[in-house]
This record gives structure tokens, C-alpha cells and sequence, in this order.
């Protein structure tokens, strides 16, 4: 990185939304001024015409000379005498199927008037054009322009006239085009990376056209030479751009000097044929105007800078590069006096794509300087009466005029300290003098050390720019709709078809509020919904968040900004019913005002129940049973789940109504054949039976979010049924003139039967299953596609073969390698599916079992947070890896085993295999039971608070809470 800067001087905006390339800039008296001011002229592929002039150091109105839209794209400019009669310098615009010359006539001294002189209509999709005198410029003087097309045709025009068209051999994609004058030649580089220079001579006696057949698409015709280029150079890479450079032999080592010059060297011309290879990529080459001393090919290559001689192609110079170029310009060196030796050569910038602008003088760097904006184009000027202003255009339209300065970035990387020896007794009497400071200042910080003086601050200056984040999410759906538009079923009444003919969907208001000073702007938000559901805008960007003290309560006004978020859920039948989380999250970014450093916050909400399923009538058996006890008298559960019961359909509403004395409910997720997970209440006291056909099923009926024991870390949004029933007991004992809360006290939560391990271990065999089989059809797969290949090859060298044999079966070999793999394909879709099932079910199953062994074992917060960790219910399927959560998890529980659940030194000393695929789930079904064991025997996997004996630890895991101390 440069120690300097540059110095901006003038800049604009050139409109908005257009795009700008390298030869879309031209500096000129393009209006033939007496005084000799020079123009700045751009054209953007969106057809605007523009030209400036630069008067003072801001830009203003008056600057702008013209601004004209022209039809059709502006691929390059170029100034030059193209028209006689005393015109001077014209402007020619290459378009894709035309070329156009303008004549630019000042009015007054506001602003310009173009004339469009004449054109030429293209017969081919143009790439670029070069403009000289080329065969010597003849009587007239004027510069002639060759325009190379796409498809490898060299056309040329001398004023009004099209001369003649000529096609480059072995040609593919067209490359940048030189003219260098002192050997009338033009030069190119071809598809085959190769440099080339064709003799204008040569060019005009040849025959062109592909019309002409075989011969003349390889650059001849019958009677008449073949267009072949004077010299070959191979190059590695294509070129980017080709110009002229002058140079001087002080500038060139001495041994190369003496190959071929540009001004006739004693070194001969190569033959055609001849080659030379540079031994790197080139992505440039540059080169200056034609002038004395002499004209030689630079290129800038992507790690090397080379000079190559222009009459024979040899390498004179190469220098090592540590950037990749992003554009280069050459100028004229500043003129010495005669007796300081040879007039100088050519100095080159070159722009690279960290902002850095280099300055060569021949093959040493002479001056870098840090780039405000990444250009495209770079040119040298004379400018408000000022030499050497440097004009950069960059490819979004921004146009900048600057110099070179000695003013050191305000980023720049400080040097490296020499390495010296701490005075410790200064540092000491430092420290001890800021604490008086700061304690005699008696501000934020005072009577504390510097270091939690400096957390005061920090935490001060966080809090100053924390963005809050508030859902109110409701419990009811907005409305369902049907596939038709219109509502579904019974208004708002739950899905009673088979699964997804409607679509269910729910509105949060997301509130924002910042608690600083001033409002944050542009404030973006990333929107997640949980695996299968869908978000309406996932991606928002909000211009200003207002600054207020807190965000407003629910319901209420306020400042805070809003944004309505709307999530679906389309109802599936079986398994895919049921969601593998109900957990949406939102992430805001933004900068901090004044520093622009980069801050976050992030928001995680649960989305109703009524999103995932409706209420029906229960079913009186079912395979999976788990039994709830509680310590009050059990609501009716119509009631309780009230929002589910008001939006059912007329059919369930009607099925409802007939079990109306029976104090039970079923939550039914999906269509009419998805899983029902039936809520039955004992009628001897408060004892809840939850079953369902579907074990998954039953962690989103009893997901807890509060504690079941004291200290479980679960989130707030967990136990849909324990939570609603601490809500409902907590409204009954607060209402005025409401009895006294029964003697059993509030809510207790207990789990009396054992946990669900065998339940959970099939779940875990049907995914290890679903993983071994898409494995092994990725390698079924992988065998057919080598096979195809192999047939492949060999019917190819068959067909290839000046006396081919019999094919001997290989197409009727290769359709069937062709049906395999289709065939292959396909199974391993449904695999692939099917793993991805087996892994949502997993989920909910480590879910619950989660959730019930922090109730039945009294885990403490750490405890069950480290279990939770420990199986990582979130399993994500990755198709056809060898490592998947079996593997992990089995190297998790081994972890604890050997460290916080080791009974012994001897168990912590075994050293962890390292982690490979598993051969089955014996060894983590038994790891699991294990880790299980141990927890209820009283073992932690966290260190227990300080202060706290066995005694106090056994007493915290045992005592019950009730939900909402959570």
C-alpha cells in the first residue's frame, strides 16, 4: 500500500445506472478551441454522449459542454482528422453496426453543437476499431479507421469511402488492435494467445471474404496472397489492450537493446511461422503515441510487465509484477535539456484493482499513490492551465480529474515498532497517574481501574447504538386461502382436505426502535422462516429507524419503526406435516453512525401454533403415549385452546360439538390424513395423556419454552400445553374478588413414566438407514456415469477412425449406460427425500426427548443446555456425506463421557479416535443411555454455582417450578 493519496480536483457523477468500459473515454480539443484546451469525452453503453470541460477545482453546471443520446450502444471513441476541407479534429463513435463521425462546433462558450458528418453502415457486429495513417496516409493527410467485427473481418475506411475488408486467419474471438506506424503494421492477438502483426500492405494485396470459400477463410483466395502476419509471439493469456510505448535504450537493459528496433534494427524480420514464448499470462499491453525516439510494444501481463520490439517481436525488457493491472495509460515524459542526454521516453500509470496508481518510469516503479475509485480508463491531460492532470473513469460513470500529492491516507497501516525493552516502572507510574485522573474527574468510570473504566465506556457507547427488536406475533391465522384465491373451507376454519389445497397464513408486526441519539439509516433485515414455511419479503431494507427511549408495548403507538412479515405454511399429509422447528429469526444490519462500523442485532420468535395445525376430535388409541402430571384441576380443553376451536372448519367444528362433554381436544396437523396428536384429561385430578400414531408429532404439541424443573434453560416458547395452562391458572387467580390460590400452590409439572429411549433410538436407525442407502446410490451412480464415459470415448475414437471397425454393440451399450443413470438418478432423488424426512423426524424426536429428560432427570440450566449441545436436535442433512449426525453426536456424548460424566481419572486419561464414518448406531444408542444414566444419578455436565454444597445442587435439581418462571 502507497504512503500517498492522490489529490481529487474535479469529479462528476455521469448519470445514473450506466455502465462504462476502457475505451469509453477520449481526451481532446475535440472543437478545434484556438486556445488548445483539451475536453473530456465519454460515452456509456447506454448511448449518452457527453463532454466536459474542467474550469475549477468543483465541478459545476457550465462544465457540462454537450450531453446527447445516441442510438444504440457506445463501444469506443476516438479523435482524429477523419474529414477534410480544414475540419480539424472529428470525433468518430463506434457503435455495434455502424460507425459515425461528429463534428463538434462551439456555441459561444456554453456549450457545444454536433454535427453528424457521415457514417458507414457495418455488415458485422463490431468489437473495436484503431485509427493511423495507415499505407502513409496518402495526398489527403487524413486518418483512416479499421474496424475489427466479432467474427474476425478487418474493415477499413478512409473518409467517406469504404476501402476494402479483410478476415484474420485462425480466428475465434476478437482481441484488442494496434496500429503502429513506424511499420505501417497492425497488431492483435488472436484465439490461440498469440500476438500478431499483419503489414497493411500485405492486408490491402490479399484476397478477404468468406465467400470465396475454404482458401479464402483461411486469409487467401485463388491468384492472390494469403493473409499471414509478419511475426507470431506467444503470449499465454489474451491480451486486454495494445498500444505504442517510446522508449530509449537508457531505458532498456543493454544486451536487449541491440535486438530488432522500431525504427529499423540490424536485426531481420521473423517468417511467419516463427514463434517465441513469454512464459506468463498477459492481461495488457500499452503504449504511447507515435514519436521519437523509438516505438516499442509494452504489455502489461497479469504478474509481469514486458517490452517487446515492434518491427520483430522480441522481448526487451520483463519485470516481475506483485498486482493484477486493472488498466494502464502511457504519457510523455517531462522534456530534460540538451546536454543532459537523450530526450526521454515514455512514463506508464497503471491502475490495479486495489486502488493503487503506479507510476513507471521504464522498468522502475517511480511513484504510488492510493485511488479514491477503481477506474476503468485512465488518460493524461493538460487541464486548467495545470500539466499532467490525471483523468479516471470508473465503470459506474464516475469521472475524476486529480494529481499526485504527498498527503498520507487517513487509513494508512502504521509501521512496525523496532523492538525494544518495556519499562515496567513507567508503565506503572502511567497507570497510577490515569486512575488519579480519571477518580479526580468524577465522571462515568470514577473510583474504578482502567480497565473496567474502559468496559464503563464501552458499554456505554453499545448502548448508545443498540437496535431493539419486538414481534408481536398473534395467535390466529390472518386468513387461509385456497389455490383458487379465495377462502377456503369455512372462512378461517383449518385445512379439512387432503393436504395441501390451502395455504395458512400468519402476519408479525416486527418493531424496530434505536437508543441513541440520532436515527440509523439504511437498516437492512434478513428474514429466516423455519424449514418448509415461507416468508413474504425475506430481505428488507428500511432508509431510517427513529431514535426513541424503548420500544411501545404491544398494541401500542409510539416511534418505533413497524414491518409486517406474513409466513405460510402449506398443509402436507404424513410426516411432512409436522415442522422440523417453529422458529423464525431476524438479523438487522446497519453502521454506526459516525465510526461506519458494521453492527448486528438479531431477533428469534416462535410462530403460532394455529400456523401448523387445527383442532379436531381426538382419537380414543394411538401408538405413542406420554403422560403429564400436574398438581391443579385441569380447564376443559376447548377452552384452552380456544383460537384453534374458533377457526376450525364447519366439519370440525361440528365433530367438536359432539365431544363437547368430554374434556379432550386433537391437534391435527397437515390435511385430513396427517398426524393427530389427541390431548386426553383424566377425570381423577390433573393428569394429561398426549398420543399420537406419529412419535415426531408430539414435540410441537408439548414443545416447552418454560422450565419444567428449576433452572432448565429451554426457550420461553416450549410446552404449548404446560404454557397455556400457566397462562390460564395465572388469569384465574388474578382476577378481582378471585379466591385464593388452592393450598397445592401454583403450577408443578411432573414426567412419571420413563423416557421414550427406544422410540428415539428407531428414529435414529431410519436416518442412519436413509443416509447408508443415499451413499450408496451416489456410488451406484458414480460407477454408471464412469461407464457412460468409458463407451463414450470409445465409440468417439470408433467414429474418428479413417477405417472404422464395427461398433460391436457399444450404442446399443451406451443407451443403456444412458437409461441407467437416468434410472439411478431418480432413485437417488427419492433417497435424497426420504433422508430428508428421516432427518426432520429425528429433529422433533431429540426435541421431546430433550424437553423430558430435563423434567424427569431435574437438570439445571448449564445441564440442560450442555445436553441440548450435546445432541444438537437441529439435524441438517447433507447428501451423500460420510460425516452426518450420527457421527457427531457420537463424538459429543464420548466427549462428556471422558470429561465432565467421567467417573474416574483412568476414563479422562483414553485419548478420542479421530472422527470417521459409522459402521452403525450400536455404539451411540449405548453412549446416549450412558450419559442418561449418569445425569440421574446425580452427575453434572456443568459445574455446579459456587457456594453451593451437595446438598444445595441435589435440592435445586429436584424442586419443581411452575412454567412461567422460566
Amino acid at each position: 500500500m502507497s504512503l500517498f493519496g492522490s489529490r481529487e480536483w474535479w469529479a462528476v457523477r455521469l448519470g445514473d445506472r450506466e455502465e462504462f468500459d476502457q475505451r469509453s473515454l477520449c481526451v481532446a480539443n475535440i472543437d478545434n478551441d484556438p486556445s488548445g484546451e483539451a475536453k473530456l469525452v465519454t460515452g456509456s453503453l447506454q448511448g449518452m454522449l457527453r463532454v466536459h470541460q474542467p474550469r475549477g477545482r468543483e465541478h459545476k453546471v457550465e462544465d457540462c459542454l454537450l450531453e446527447a443520446e445516441l442510438k444504440g450502444a457506445i463501444l469506443q471513441l476516438e479523435a482524429g482528422r477523419f474529414a477534410g476541407g480544414g475540419r480539424g479534429l472529428c470525433l468518430a463513435v463506434l457503435f455495434p453496426r455502424k460507425l459515425a463521425v461528429l463534428r463538434f462546433e462551439a456555441v459561444g462558450s456554453s456549450y457545444l453543437q454536433v454535427t453528424r458528418l457521415y457514417e458507414h453502415a457495418l455488415e458485422r457486429t463490431a468489437a473495436n476499431m484503431v485509427i493511423g495513417a495507415f499505407g502513409g496516409g496518402g495526398s489527403s493527410g487524413l486518418d483512416s479507421i479499421c474496424v475489427q467485427s466479432y467474427d474476425g473481418q478487418l474493415a477499413f475506411f478512409e473518409g467517406e469511402t469504404a476501402t476494402f475488408a479483410r478476415f484474420l486467419p485462425n480466428f475465434l474471438v476478437p482481441g484488442p488492435l494496434c496500429y503502429c506506424p513506424s511499420t505501417d503494421s497492425l497488431v492483435t492477438c488472436n484465439a490461440a494467445l498469440e500476438l500478431e502483426s499483419y503489414r497493411y500492405g500485405a492486408l490491402a494485396a490479399a484476397a478477404g471474404g468468406r465467400e470465396l470459400g475454404d482458401a479464402a477463410s483461411a486469409g487467401g483466395g485463388v491468384g492472390a496472397k494469403r493473409v499471414a502476419p509478419e511475426w507470431r509471439l506467444i503470449l499465454g493469456e489474451a491480451a486486454v489492450d495494445i498500444c505504442l510505448l517510446r522508449v530509449t535504450p537508457p531505458q532498456l537493459p543493454s544486451a536487449a537493446a541491440g535486438g530488432g528496433s522500431g525504427g529499423g534494427g540490424s536485426a531481420a524480420p521473423t517468417s511467419a511461422g516463427s514463434r517465441r514464448n513469454l512464459g506468463t499470462a498477459a492481461a495488457g499491453a500499452a503504449a504511447g503515441r507515435p514519436a521519437a525516439p523509438r516505438q516499442e510494444l509494452l504489455v502489461v501481463c497479469e504478474h509481469s510487465l514486458f517490452v517487446v520490439a515492434a518491427a520483430a517481436g522480441q522481448l526487451l525488457l520483463q519485470r516481475r509484477l506483485e498486482y493484477h493491472p486493472a488498466c494502464c495509460w502511457p504519457y510523455p515524459a517531462p522534456a530534460a535539456p540538451p546536454a543532459a542526454g537523450p530526450p526521454p521516453g515514455d512514463n506508464l500509470l497503471v491502475a490495479t484493482h486495489t486502488r493503487a496508481l503506479l507510476v513507471y518510469q521504464g522498468a522502475a516503479l517511480a511513484w504510488a499513490a492510493r485511488l479514491e475509485l477503481q477506474p476503468v480508463a485512465l488518460r493524461v491531460a493538460t487541464l486548467g492551465g495545470v500539466e499532467g492532470m490525471i483523468v479516471a473513469l470508473d465503470d459506474s460513470g464516475r469521472l475524476s480529474v486529480f494529481y499526485l500529492g504527498t498527503d498520507p491516507p487517513s487509513h494508512a497501516v502504521a509501521p512496525a515498532c523496532e523492538a525494544r525493552q518495556l519499562d515496567y516502572g513507567a508503565m506503572d507510574e502511567e497507570h497510577r497517574r490515569l486512575l488519579a485522573q480519571i477518580e479526580a474527574a468524577g465522571g462515568a468510570g470514577a473510583g474504578l481501574d482502567s480497565a473496567a473504566a474502559a468496559a464503563v465506556a464501552a458499554a456505554a457507547a453499545a448502548s448508545a447504538t443498540r437496535l431493539v427488536l419486538k414481534a408481536q406475533v398473534p395467535s390466529r391465522l390472518d386468513a387461509l386461502t385456497s389455490e383458487g384465491g379465495g377462502l377456503g373451507g369455512g372462512g378461517l376454519g383449518g385445512g379439512s382436505g387432503g393436504g395441501g389445497g390451502t395455504t395458512r397464513q400468519v402476519t408479525v408486526r416486527l418493531l424496530l426502535a434505536h437508543a441513541g441519539n440520532e436515527p440509523l439509516k439504511d437498516v437492512h433485515l434478513g428474514v429466516a422462516a423455519p424449514e418448509s414455511a415461507a416468508v413474504s419479503d425475506p430481505s428488507l431494507a428500511l432508509d431510517s429507524v427513529p431514535s426513541v427511549d424503548s420500544v411501545p408495548p404491544a398494541g401500542g403507538g409510539g416511534e418505533a419503526a413497524s414491518v409486517r412479515l406474513a409466513f405460510s405454511w402449506e398443509p402436507r399429509d404424513g410426516g411432512e406435516a409436522v415442522p422440523a422447528s417453529n422458529l423464525a429469526r431476524v438479523v438487522a444490519t446497519w453502521r454506526q453512525p459516525g465510526s461506519d462500523e458494521p453492527c448486528s442485532s438479531s431477533l428469534e420468535f416462535a410462530l403460532p401454533l394455529a400456523l401448523f395445525c387445527s383442532a379436531a376430535a381426538p382419537a380414543k388409541t394411538a401408538e405413542f403415549k406420554l403422560t403429564l402430571d400436574t398438581n391443579r384441576e385441569p380447564p376443559h380443553m376447548q377452552l384452552l385452546f380456544h383460537d384453534l376451536v374458533a377457526q376450525a372448519s364447519p366439519a370440525q367444528a361440528e365433530a367438536l360439538a359432539r365431544i363437547s362433554g368430554a374434556n379432550a381436544l386433537g391437534l391435527q396437523f397437515g390435511g385430513s390424513s396427517g398426524p393427530l396428536v389427541s390431548i386426553l384429561v383424566s377425570k381423577a385430578g390433573g393428569r394429561y395423556r398426549l398420543q399420537t400414531d406419529f412419535f415426531p408429532a408430539l414435540w410441537l404439541a408439548t414443545q416447552a419454552g418454560a422450565c419444567i424443573r428449576r433452572g432448565s434453560c429451554l426457550p420461553q416458547h416450549c410446552w404449548e400445553l404446560m404454557q397455556r395452562l400457566a397462562a390460564h391458572y395465572r388469569a384465574a387467580d388474578s382476577k378481582p374478588g378471585a379466591a385464593p390460590p388452592p393450598a397445592e400452590g401454583q403450577l408443578v409439572v411432573s414426567l412419571q413414566e420413563p423416557l421414550p429411549l427406544q422410540d428415539v433410538y428407531d428414529l435414529i436407525e431410519a436416518h442412519f438407514a436413509a443416509r447408508a442407502a443415499d451413499r450408496a446410490l451416489a456410488a451406484r451412480l458414480e460407477d454408471g456415469a464412469q461407464q457412460f464415459r468409458s463407451v463414450q470415448k470409445r465409440l468417439l475414437v470408433r467414429y474418428k477412425d479413417k477405417t472404422p471397425a464395427p461398433l460391436a454393440e457399444l450404442d446399443t451399450l451406451m443407451g443403456e449406460s444412458y437409461d441407467q443413470i437416468i434410472s439411478l438418478a431418480d432413485e437417488r432423488e427419492s433417497a435424497q427425500s426420504a433422508a430428508r424426512s428421516a432427518a426432520r423426524a429425528l429433529s422433533g424426536g431429540l426435541r421431546l426427548l430433550v424437553q423430558l429428560a430435563a423434567v424427569k432427570l431435574g437438570l439445571g440450566k448449564a445441564d440442560a443446555a450442555a445436553l441440548r449441545e450435546a445432541l444438537h436436535p437441529e439435524v441438517l442433512e447433507d447428501a451423500g456425506a460420510e460425516i452426518g449426525w450420527e457421527e457427531e453426536a457420537e463424538a459429543s456424548l464420548t466427549h462428556l463421557l471422558r470429561t465432565s460424566l467421567a467417573r474416574s481419572s483412568k476414563e479422562s486419561a483414553v485419548a478420542l479416535a479421530p472422527l470417521a464414518a459409522a459402521k452403525d448406531t450400536a455404539r451411540l444408542q449405548k453412549h446416549l443411555a450412558l450419559v442418561l444414566e449418569r445425569l440421574a444419578k446425580g452427575m453434572h455436565l456443568a459445574a455446579p454455582p459456587e457456594g453451593a454444597g451437595p446438598s444445595a445442587a441435589a435440592a435445586a435439581a429436584s424442586a419443581a417450578v411452575t412454567p412461567e418462571q422460566g
